[in-house]
């Protein structure tokens, strides 16, 4: 996914306010479960931004719902993803100008199974249209799982994540923000600099399929 720049932090003859990253951490359930719930705290700064990367894997129920706070976080549009080979689903949620301090997301499944949430918080970001765009791929016996998105808007970062039943090698186009390593293998990361107007492509290695 792609999240773009607050337009209105622009200043007459200073450089543009640009994105810029709070704070990010991750957990996952010791077994199956039907709801996790992640505590993570959010300074209180200007035009903020949660995002949520939700997993489960194993059975692989759908997720029904994420919250901050109690407040319905929204599925950012064409984020699910779901490989029937390995039983992984992922999909990413955001909320703007969420509560600030410390408080939990909730992620809930149609079932039990193995879950995990990461959240990575940030600020200066668009408070209208946070999200440009979102993208998402799954494969079976590759050595790299990778997509690519095109961000149009000067200042988006790009988000992204992974779930995945096999060994993770080194990330492709991303800087790492949480590794998960327990159950199934789960990375965060993101973008800073993408190329506006051209496919990135962003991913990760793998040393076996």
């Amino acid at each position: 996914m792609a999240i773009t720049y607050h337009a209105g932090r622009r200043i007459q003859g200073i450089s543009q306010s640009s994105i810029t990253h709070d704070t990010t951490s991750a957990t996952e359930s010791s077994g199956s479960v039907s709801s996790l719930t992640h505590s993570m705290t959010i300074a209180n700064n200007s035009n903020r931004v949660l995002i949520a990367c939700v997993s489960s894997y194993g059975s692989s129920p759908t997720i029904t719902g994420v919250t901050w706070n109690g407040v319905a976080m929204t599925a950012v549009p064409n984020s699910e993803s779901y490989q029937a080979g390995s039983n992984n689903r992922t999909q990413i949620y955001y909320i703007i100008a969420p509560a600030t301090g410390s408080h939990s997301i909730v992620a809930s499944y149609s079932g039990s199974a193995t879950c995990s949430v990461g959240g990575m918080s940030f600020y200066n970001v668009n408070q209208t249209t946070p999200v440009e765009a979102g993208n998402t791929s799954s494969a079976t016996a590759t050595a790299t799982s990778s997509l690519a998105l095109t961000p149009t808007v000067t200042g988006s970062w790009i988000i992204a994540m992974i779930s995945s039943s096999s060994s993770l090698g080194t990330a492709t186009g991303l800087t790492q923000s949480y590794a998960l390593n327990t159950n199934a293998l789960v990375r965060g990361g993101r973008n800073e600099s993408p190329t506006i107007g051209s496919a990135n492509t962003v991913g990760w290695g793998s040393s076996s399929s």
